[in-house]
């Protein structure tokens, strides 16, 4: 096994541990998620401000194509029961490493 393919072991191994326990609507099992924000700037005339939207990030590992509407159930971590149900709303999107990053909004919790 090359450089290359350990790197991608460990770093497979490494997001495992790492963000909340999820379940995303049509993705079976489990999920790793992380926290996010993501920063808009609504305009009003001459006036802007710089509004904070909630968001989670998931590796594509995880799901190959997020889409609006899709709900995430972040589980606590000792119990298993969810803590909150997020739906994500806007188009995902991805960067270069593989990461989604998916605006959400609380519906439940």
């Amino acid at each position: 096994m090359g450089f290359g393919k350990h790197m991608a072991a460990l770093v497979a191994e490494v997001d495992e541990h790492l963000g909340d326990r999820a379940t995303w609507s049509g993705v079976a099992g489990e999920v790793r998620v992380l926290p996010a924000e993501e920063d808009a700037i609504a305009r009003y005339g001459d006036a802007s401000h710089v509004l904070t939207a909630r968001a989670v990030e998931i590796h594509e590992r995880w799901i190959a194509l997020p889409a609006e509407g899709d709900q995430v159930q972040i589980l606590d971590d000792d119990t298993g029961a969810v803590r909150e149900i997020l739906r994500v709303i806007g188009d995902p999107r991805r960067n270069e490493d593989g990461w989604w990053l998916c605006t959400v909004v609380l519906v439940g919790g």
